[in-house]
């Protein structure tokens, strides 16, 4: 998803228990990335830290509160709510999951289908109303 809320990369579908990093390295998306220019937003558990530190990629992620840890450092609050208002934009994505289509079970015959129906369902996201207007971000 870029910056604006676009999904700008699909990869293929994948069944099963694929991990975020497996498809990640997988798709060898982090090619697609320009080093030292780049950056990823990831949550806590999509763990590509070393990935991304070998090819010259700033990763993002919000700060959590671990064992023993009540509350956010003051400098961890701020990063967490700068975090949060970029985040607003990867939500787009998650409108996938409101089309009906995608939450149907599928005859395996139609399974050679799954990737142009993700293609299409996600040309119809990007050409929805954007979370925030333009003026927001």
């Amino acid at each position: 998803v870029s910056p604006s809320g676009m999904i700008t990369y699909l990869s293929k579908a994948y069944g099963g228990r694929a991990s975020d990093k497996a498809i990640f390295n997988k798709e060898k998306i982090i090619e697609l990335l320009i080093p030292g220019h780049n950056a990823i937003m990831v949550d806590k558990g999509f763990l590509i830290d070393d990935e991304c530190k070998r090819n010259y990629i700033k990763l993002y992620r919000p700060p959590f509160l671990g064992r023993g840890k009540s509350q956010f450092s003051k400098e961890e609050a701020e990063e967490t709510a700068e975090i949060a208002r970029a985040r607003v934009h990867v939500e787009r994505i998650q409108r996938l999951k409101n089309f009906t289509l995608l939450k149907n079970r599928y005859s395996w015959t139609l399974l050679p289908l799954i990737d142009d129906i993700l293609v299409i369902v996600s040309a119809l996201v990007n050409l929805s109303e954007p979370i925030l207007s333009s003026d927001k971000f």
